[in-house]
C-alpha cells in the first residue's frame, strides 16, 4: 500500500495557507508601520540611515503584500515564500541592529 502526501496546490484552504496569508497580511502592516514610525523617530539619524530604514521596512511590506495577493493562486509554494519572508524579517533586523549600533536590544527593532 502506497502512501501520497498531498501537495499544498491540492488543498487550496487548508490551514497552512489560512495561516500563511495572515502571516502575509500582519507582516506587511508590520513593516509599513515600521518604515513609517523609524521614517519619523530618530532624528539624530543621519538621512542615509533613515533612508535604509525606512526603505527596507517598506519594500519588506510590499513584498510581503505582493506574497498576499500571490497566495490565494492554488499552486503558490506557501512554504517556501514563509521560510523567505522569515529568512528576510531576521536578515533585517540584524542589519538594522548594525545599522543603529544598538544590538539586538535596541527599541527600534521591537
Amino acid at each position: 500500500m502506497k502512501i501520497t502526501r498531498l501537495a499544498d496546490a491540492e488543498l487550496p484552504e487548508s490551514a497552512a495557507r489560512i495561516i500563511g496569508r495572515f502571516y502575509f497580511g500582519t507582516s506587511a502592516a508590520a513593516g509599513l508601520a515600521s518604515a513609517a514610525i523609524l521614517s519619523i523617530l530618530l532624528p539624530e539619524l543621519p538621512l542615509a540611515q533613515h533612508l535604509w530604514l525606512g526603505g527596507c521596512s517598506a519594500l519588506f511590506g510590499l513584498l510581503c503584500l505582493l506574497a498576499l495577493g500571490l497566495s490565494a493562486h492554488p499552486r503558490f509554494p506557501m512554504h517556501t515564500a514563509l521560510c523567505g519572508v522569515g529568512a528576510l524579517a531576521m536578515a533585517m533586523t540584524g542589519f538594522f541592529s548594525v545599522l543603529l549600533g544598538e544590538g539586538l536590544r535596541g527599541p527600534p527593532l521591537a
